[in-house]
Order: structure tokens, then C-alpha cells, then sequence
């Protein structure tokens, strides 16, 4: 573990520090500005947003993937819904064919919606659990398509300013995201 950045809270108060390096290849260290990628702690932030064009009638959680999100086929499969998706429920596997955690390159959209597409259902839709980071990161083209904008763009302004996250949002690809 390079670096770490921790908070403790107490009825006596609070502290908080950081300790080690932000940055291996550079030794620069860890500070209070450091910016950390969340990994699947994105996962409820996205399931959130999702929720939020729920509740504002812009979306049904049965409505099927296929018809929010333009050209994303989960399987080839019609009957995938939000739903099944937010819930893991989707019946597609965990990455797909994809291999973003051992290489470290992440796909752009285009290729993750070519893989999802070509990729087959493991399970029925509704029928089984089964963790799946490919299928999830297809809400992020719901929420960009219903919202008729950007994923970080909508986030920021039906998540993250709503919640007081003045430090969070969602890196652009020109920015580097991880």
C-alpha cells in the first residue's frame, strides 16, 4: 500500500491525516488534495443517479435497457431491465470479455458496448445473482441518453450538488479516468 488517507470521528472530535505516497513513480506524496478513483464505490453513486431520473418520472426501473440506452444490447437480450441491471440480475458475466483488470486500459464506451453486445447471457434475466461490472457500466448511457447530456455533468447536478459533494465528480477521458 503506497499511501493512505484516513478520517476518524469521535464524540472528543475528529482527525484526519494521510501518510506514504500518492504517486510511486514520482515519490510525490499523499495530501489532503490528493484525488482518489473510487472503483465500485461508484456503483450505489450510479445506482443513485439512476434512481433520482426514477423518481422524477424520467424512468421506469422496468423499462428494458435496450430502449434508455441506445444501442447497448446486453446479450443480445430485449428482456434486460434497469432493474436487472442496478441489482446485478442482468445474466451477464462479472467483466465479459473485457480484461481492463489485469491490463490496467480501460474501454472507451464504444468497445464496451461492442463487447456487451457480443457477449451471451450466463443466466436469465431476473433469475440469478451474478456481480457484473460490464453490465453496470451500461447505466451511465442511460443516464447521459435520459438526461440528454453528460454522465459526470448529470451526476454533479442530481447527485453530487444535491449531497453537498463540493470534491466528487467524474473524470473525462481527456483527464485521464481510470
Amino acid at each position: 500500500l503506497p499511501g493512505v488517507s484516513a478520517a476518524v470521528v469521535t464524540a472528543q472530535g475528529t482527525w484526519f491525516g494521510q501518510r506514504g505516497l500518492r504517486d510511486v513513480l514520482t515519490s510525490a506524496p499523499m495530501t489532503a488534495d490528493t484525488i482518489f478513483y473510487i472503483g465500485s464505490v461508484s456503483k450505489p453513486l450510479t445506482a443513485t443517479g439512476v434512481l433520482a431520473l426514477v423518481d422524477g418520472g424520467a424512468l421506469s426501473l422496468d423499462d428494458p435497457l435496450a430502449t434508455r440506452a441506445p444501442g447497448w444490447s446486453l446479450g443480445g437480450s430485449e428482456e434486460v431491465t434497469l432493474a436487472h441491471v442496478l441489482t446485478h440480475t442482468s445474466g451477464l458475466p462479472r467483466e465479459g470479455g473485457l480484461e481492463y483488470w489485469f491490463t490496467g486500459s480501460f474501454p472507451t464506451a464504444e468497445a464496451l458496448r461492442t463487447e456487451l453486445g457480443a457477449q451471451r447471457l450466463v443466466a436469465t434475466p431476473g433469475a440469478d445473482w451474478l456481480y457484473s461490472n460490464a453490465a453496470y457500466a451500461s447505466l451511465g448511457a442511460v443516464v447521459s441518453a435520459t438526461t440528454e447530456g453528460t454522465f459526470g455533468a448529470a451526476m454533479t447536478q442530481r447527485v453530487f450538488e444535491p449531497l453537498g459533494m463540493a470534491h466528487t465528480g467524474i473524470p473525462t477521458a481527456a483527464e485521464g479516468a481510470r
